[in-house]
């Protein structure tokens, strides 16, 4: 019967029957109903809002034989677990959980019989409709999406019993020994034929490296090389250059010395050039050195310079 002054808590409601019928919900605060006429619905024992263990669903009791509220809050609701047959007839046991709330009480507790097990009835039957359209892999691999198809199902249903279902989520799946054993062995072949390809990702990896490596040490040893070439070529030059300027200095010189024509110094250089030919290949004692018949014609440069010199010297 309940007391004729009572207080509704925050977050909850309270079903009024007059003289047996449903008259109005009370939301939460200080209230009056009439007494003998007025009722307070008893949602535990008249609509069986009880889990497997006689505990109280989305309601609770005020206090040793007082009233029963309704709760307004988000309720979790668990599922037990149940065996389904996938597409490709493999044999799973599920169990879910569902998120769901009551948004109108009145129909929460007259439009449907026995609310709690409506609800999970509904889950459980839209469970097996959708595994059962589906593989196993599918089931493994796509578990967001069956959680979102069966949700959408269950909440078309629970709409007209005044309940919004928010979600209804796969907790746990289970395969049979044989099942098991299988994806076992699968992911073990799938784990080693990934290890194969990236230990062979890491050969092909490392041949790529290397000879990335051995290209770019003879492109640095071609380009020493070349640098090297380029320094000798440029102080073969500079010498030779220098040589030069020495010679013309020296021709210079001469000249100046002496009444020399400029021809006849040029032999004289070109005889003593001759003579250091000889004279640097014959450094080695072991070798043999065979002078050209044409030696004799070194007469004309020594007699040319000679005169050259008596001539300086008379004068």
């Amino acid at each position: 019967m309940g007391a004729m002054i009572y207080v509704v808590p925050q977050s909850h409601c309270v079903i009024i029957e007059r003289l047996g019928k449903f008259s109005r919900v009370v939301q939460a605060g200080l209230h009056v109903r009439i007494p003998l006429i007025e009722n307070q619905k008893n949602v535990i024992a008249d609509c069986g809002w009880v889990d497997s263990n006689g505990e109280p669903i989305a309601c609770k009791q005020l206090g040793l034989g007082g009233m029963t509220v309704i709760e307004l809050a988000d309720q979790r609701l668990d599922t037990p677990p149940r065996n389904y047959h996938t597409a490709d007839n493999v044999s799973v046991s599920i169990n879910s959980v569902i998120f769901w709330r009551i948004v109108d009480p009145e129909k929460a507790v007259y439009a449907v019989d026995r609310l709690i097990d409506s609800l999970i009835d509904q889950a459980l039957n839209s469970l097996r409709s959708c595994i059962g359209a589906v593989t196993l892999d599918s089931i493994l691999t796509q578990r967001e999406k069956l959680s979102a198809e069966v949700t959408e199902k269950v909440a078309a249903v629970a709409n007209r019993w005044g309940i919004v279902v928010q979600r209804v989520e796969i907790q746990e799946l289970r395969t049979d020994d044989a099942t098991s054993d299988a994806m076992r062995k699968e992911m073990e072949a799938e784990r080693q034929k990934r290890a194969e390809v990236l230990e062979a990702e890491a050969r092909a990896q490392s041949v790529i490296i290397t000879a990335e490596a051995e290209r770019k040490a003879k492109i640095a040893q071609a380009e020493g090389e070349r640098q090297a070439e380029i320094l000798r070529a440029e102080g073969s030059a500079k010498a030779k250059e220098l040589y030069a300027e020495a010679d013309a200095l020296y021709i210079k010189k001469i000249c100046e010395a002496g009444n020399i024509k400029p021809e006849d110094i040029a032999k004289i250089l070109l005889a003593q050039k001759y003579l250091e030919g000889f004279n640097a290949i014959s450094k080695n004692p072991a070798d043999k050195v065979f002078l050209p018949n044409s030696f004799g014609n070194m007469n004309f440069f020594v007699d040319t310079a000679s005169e050259k010199k008596n001539g300086q010297n008379n004068d």
